[in-house]
Parts: C-alpha cells; structure tokens; sequence
C-alpha cells in the first residue's frame, strides 16, 4: 500500500473515531487514521510525515491541553513528559522487588500519566492508614439522579453533598465513623459523560459519643440497605431542596487485602490513565475529558473523614493502641517492604539498555543464602553415586564423626560400646 502523506495528515482530516458503523468527515469508516494506513519507518513517506504533523498521539495531547486551556509554558512541560522510552529500574536488598521509576515525570496536573503514578502512591499510603484501624472495611457508592447531575458542577456543590453523606452515615450507624472518600465526576464506561458520584471506603468500626468502640456489621440485610437508603433521600432532600422519588446506594464489604487495595486505586484513580485512551473520544467530546481534569485541578479529589481526619486520628489511634505513623521515604528506601534499600540494577534511555547489573541471588529473607549442611561427607556421597550401594564406615569415634558432620557428639558416642562408660 502507498503511504499517501499529503491526504492522511491533511488538515482537513478528522482525527477522532466515531461511533462505531458511522462515517467521519474523512471517509474513514469510524476508525483512526493510523487504524487505515498506519506509517512504518520503511514507508517512503515516514520522514515527512514525522516531520509534518508528527504522532497521531502528539495531535491529541494538543488538543486536549488547548481543551484544559492550559498556559502555553505548561503545555510545552507536558507535550514533552515521558516523550522518549526512559527509565530506571532499581531492586530491593531485602525483599528483592523491582521498582521502575520513568524519567523526565513533568508531575502535572492535566497528565493523566502523571496523575497515575500519585494516585497509586496514595493508595499504598491509604491501604497502611485503613488497615491499621480494622482488618475490615465497608465500600460504599453514593449517586444522585441523573437529571440532578448538573446541578453538581462546582465545588462547593460537592462539599454539600458531601455534608449529606456524611449526615447519612452518622444517622445509620449511630456512631462516628471513619474512612476515606473519592469524588468521582466520570462513568467507566463514557468518561467524557459528567456522572458525579462518590466512592467511600471506610473502617468497619465506629466510636460512640463515650469513645467506646463498637464494630460495625458487615452484611447488610435489604431491610437495612433500603433504610439507609430512605435515609440519604432525606438528607438530599434537606441539604438541596430536591424532590427525589428512588434513589441508589452500592454496598460491598471487604475482607482481604488484595480487594482492598483494588478498589483503593478504582477510588483515587483519574479520568483517563493515558493519553491513548483520548484516540477513542467520540468527535466534539474532548472538552468532557477536560472538565474532569479541571475540576480536579487545586482541588482535593479524595479526603479523610470521621476519626480518620487528619487533626483526630492520632487520638482515636491512641484508644485503639495501633501504630499508624508512616514516615515519608527517601527516594532510596523500598516502597513495599520500607526497610530495605533499592539499588540500580537497569537504565534504559530510548528503548535501549544502557546500564545493566545483575542483582545477587536473594531469599525470603532477604539474607544472602548461606550454604547447605551436608547430611553425610563428600567422600561418601561420591561412593553411593558411583557404586550404587551404602557404604561400610569404621565403627569408630572419629570415623563417624566425619561421616556425619550434622550428627551431635553426644549422639554419635552413644551409639558406640563405649557409650555407658562416657555417661
């Protein structure tokens, strides 16, 4: 096939797909021009077409950072984040993990690859805060209706609606709880849709106006499902004047950590993780993705509530006598086991390995493996391999002693005549 530069980067081409069975303005079929005649560095036209417009990638980061209206010096930061294949990988001298650190992060705000790495640095800080509490916790998900969806378009909207959630949980369990929560502006499904609803992950236990614990139930009868919901009806109610006739709640609890930290990166998670993602973003709806990313922008998404908030939880901690101080490491300590010490093992610069070091062999532990205790000596292992038979040893104090390193003395005499008289 020829690779026609001039008509697959014109700029009358239409780089969003569309729906799937549609036509886009240019003849495409509904799918990316790079899904059509996607360029290789053997195509004739590969060079101009670099030198013209570039990746198809480069096209929509533009565009959607003109979406955010981001400063042109800022945009310039982002444009050029992680442009070539770099990173660093480094390994743990104790639990052996391997760590891989990119290079040239610009930590923006409006990169969605930024906005990953920090909200899976806040999970593992968010898992060590939860399960210090209770080894349970309790996954709620509040929504609203969907013809009240525009009414949350500001902050102080969903502060309210916070207040609300928070009233709601009070009322319910007749306790202080404690958790954390993830405003959520976006649906899996169509991120470029506004759906606000609320993600809250919380300990299953609660303190009464005395400061006595009490553990909180983890299975939900319907009769109680549709209580609480009646109860944040009401609260929705009050806090907006709305006329609400049914209204939903998820409700899950967990039990083991791997479902915790699962959905602790589904709560802190952004909108979009990549900029790839952008390639599948109907026409016209690249400004929904970008109002994610600015109103999550000098605003805290995720918040601690209850006795988890930053100016009580020491208190409440004290009364439940657990340790819930996680001191910030240094870029040189292990993230997952935070005792041991990463050491650079890999550089890779462009794709291309630059520097490579071959880690020691390591154990559970992560102690060096010290060398097996032989069971009987060599010489009389090499005598069973070769001739196949149990080897006859002189029955004597020194003779045993080297056949058997492992053996205790004591056992060794005792198995001799001489045996009685030692005792």
């Amino acid at each position: 096939m020829v690779f026609d530069v001039d008509r697959a980067f014109s700029h009358d081409v239409d780089y969003s797909p569309r729906e799937r069975g549609g036509a886009s303005q240019s003849g495409l079929g509904g799918k990316t021009v790079l899904e059509v005649c996607p360029p290789s560095k053997d195509d004739a036209g590969y060079l101009e077409y670099r030198r013209l417009h570039g990746s198809l990638i480069s096209t929509l980061k533009l565009r959607f950072l003109k979406a955010c209206e981001v400063s042109e010096a800022k945009r310039d930061k982002v444009m050029s984040c992680m442009a070539e294949n770099s990173w660093d990988e480094y390994r743990c001298s104790e639990c052996g993990a391997v760590i891989k650190r990119p290079v040239g992060a610009c930590n923006s705000r409006f990169c969605p690859v930024c906005q990953k790495f920090y909200s899976l640095r806040k999970a593992r800080e968010s898992f060590h805060m939860i399960r210090c509490f209770s080894g349970h916790q309790i996954r709620l998900v509040f929504t609203i209706p969907d013809r009240y969806w525009g009414e949350i378009s500001d902050h102080d909207q969903v502060n309210r609606l916070l207040k609300a959630i928070r009233k709601t949980l009070s009322r319910f369990y007749g306790l202080m709880v404690g958790g954390l929560y993830g405003v959520h502006t976006w649906r899996t499904e169509d991120p470029w849709e506004w759906y606000p609803h609320v993600e809250v992950i919380m300990s299953a236990v609660g303190f009464s106006k005395k400061g006595f614990v009490k553990g909180l139930k983890l299975w939900l009868v319907k009769k109680k499902l549709d209580e609480l919901r009646s109860i944040y009806k009401e609260e929705l109610e009050k806090e907006f004047g709305w006329k609400i006739k049914g209204i939903d709640i998820f409700y899950q609890f967990i039990k083991d950590n791997a479902r915790l930290m699962h959905v602790l990166k589904y709560a802190l998670r952004p909108a979009i993780d990549s900029f790839k993602e952008l390639q599948y973003v109907p026409h016209g709806k690249m400004g929904g993705i970008a109002r994610h990313f600015v109103f999550r922008s000098g605003w805290r998404s995720y918040r601690w509530f209850g006795f988890m908030s930053h100016n009580v939880r020491m208190k409440y901690a004290e009364k439940l006598e657990v340790d819930i101080s996680l001191p910030k490491l240094k870029w040189w300590q292990c993230p997952e086991c935070r005792v041991g010490i990463i050491q650079l093992t890999k550089k890779v610069r462009n794709g291309e390995v630059t520097f490579h070091v071959d880690p020691p062999e390591l154990d559970v532990r992560g102690l060096d493996r010290p060398p097996p205790i032989p069971r009987i000596s060599n010489k009389l292992l090499a005598q069973v391999l070769e001739k196949k038979k149990k080897p006859l040893v002189e029955h004597t104090f020194e003779a045993l002693c080297e056949a058997n390193p492992s053996m205790p003395e004591w056992m060794i005499r005792m198995s001799l005549k001489e045996g009685k008289e030692w005792l």
